[in-house]
C-alpha cells in the first residue's frame, strides 16, 4: 500500500509530536554532529591525516546541519562528501598501519 505525500506528512508530524521520539532524534542529531567534530579535531591533534583533511572533517557535519536547515541539497551532498573523504583517509591509515604498531608500550609504574 502506497501512501500519498499528505498522509506521510501527517504520520511524520504525529510521530514527531511524541516527546520521547523528539528527544531521541535530538540526541542522535547532536551526537552525530558533535561526534564528527570531535573526530575531526582528534585527526588534527593526533596527526592522523593531513591538516586540511582534519579541518574538512571537523566542518563537514555542521555544514550538513546547515544544509538541512536551509534546504540546500547540493551543500548537503558536499558536506557528506567531506565526511566520506575524511573517513576514507582514516581507513587508509588503519590499513597501512603495521600490526606491531597497534599495541601501546608497557606503562611504567
Amino acid at each position: 500500500m502506497r501512501l500519498d505525500a499528505a498522509a506521510e506528512d501527517r504520520i511524520l508530524d504525529a510521530l514527531m509530536a511524541l516527546p520521547h521520539l523528539s528527544v531521541l532524534v535530538l540526541v542522535f542529531v547532536v551526537g552525530h554532529v558533535v561526534g564528527t567534530v570531535l573526530l575531526g579535531v582528534t585527526m588534527i591533534a593526533g596527526r592522523a591525516a593531513p591538516l586540511v583533511i582534519g579541518v574538512l572533517m571537523t566542518v563537514s557535519q555542521p555544514l550538513h546541519l546547515t544544509a538541512v536547515i536551509i534546504g540546500n541539497p547540493t551543500l548537503d551532498l558536499t558536506a557528506w562528501g567531506l565526511t566520506a573523504l575524511g573517513m576514507g583517509i582514516l581507513a587508509l591509515g588503519v590499513l597501512r598501519t603495521p600490526d606491531e604498531e597497534w599495541d601501546l608500550p608497557p606503562r611504567r609504574r
